[in-house]
């Protein structure tokens, strides 16, 4: 698979950078789009931790599946996630990778749904179509960082959204469990589409943004 995409590796046209020396992080958060691109990792990653932590839970205290095929359909998100990810690079052969995130976060929202509404074997298939969704999002927000900021801060922001994704980890999944306890878990599926949500909104303003800064 890797020889066969050698081709995709060769230096894309990106964003030029004339000036000498690296911006401050002030400078970094404030280019067009970056702060926009920092949501989409924050709620993104927070996505994907909490289909892990309280999707069983979910299954099993809200739709009344037993224990043990809970735990069978949660899989079915991380076996998703992971052919997912090994079709994605197959996709970009055909596919631009703006064209495959929209796809991707569309997709995540449309599983989020089914988790929502389905019973049974219909909630496995929010389970897949979340993960299935959730695939290429993390790799192709990476990969879209030299071309929308540029090579000179890139390796910067994209610690900034790796430091961002881990707080999304850490935070997101403790504060749906709060929500959950103050409330009902049922709301599971509800705040994982408002997250899944406002990744999709971010990146419609991400790409808005890095285009009006070209013209």
């Amino acid at each position: 698979m890797v020889y066969a995409s050698r081709k995709q590796w060769k230096q894309p046209q990106l964003v030029s950078h004339t000036s000498k020396g690296q911006d401050s992080l002030a400078a970094l958060i404030k280019q067009p789009g970056v702060i926009f691109s920092l949501i989409c990792f924050v709620f993104y990653v927070g996505v994907e931790a909490c289909m892990g932590l309280w999707g069983s839970s979910f299954l099993v205290r809200v739709k009344g599946v037993p224990v043990s095929t809970a735990a069978f359909m949660t899989s079915t998100y991380y076996a998703s996630l992971t052919v997912g990810r090994l079709a994605a690079g197959f996709f970009t052969f055909f596919l631009a990778s703006r064209k495959l995130l929209y796809l991707s976060e569309l997709l995540l929202l449309i599983g989020v749904v089914f988790l929502a509404v389905g019973r049974g074997s219909f909630a496995a298939i929010g389970f897949i179509f979340t993960g299935l969704g959730s695939a290429a999002i993390f790799p192709t927000m990476l990969h879209e960082t030299p071309k929308r900021f540029g090579t000179k801060n890139s390796a910067r922001i994209m610690s900034l959204q790796l430091a961002l994704a881990y707080t999304g980890t850490t935070f997101l999944p403790p504060l749906l469990g709060l929500l959950a306890e103050r409330f009902t878990l049922a709301i599971f599926p509800y705040l994982l589409f408002l997250f899944g949500g406002i990744v999709f909104l971010a990146t419609v303003i991400l790409e808005r943004n890095v285009r009006s800064s070209r013209r």
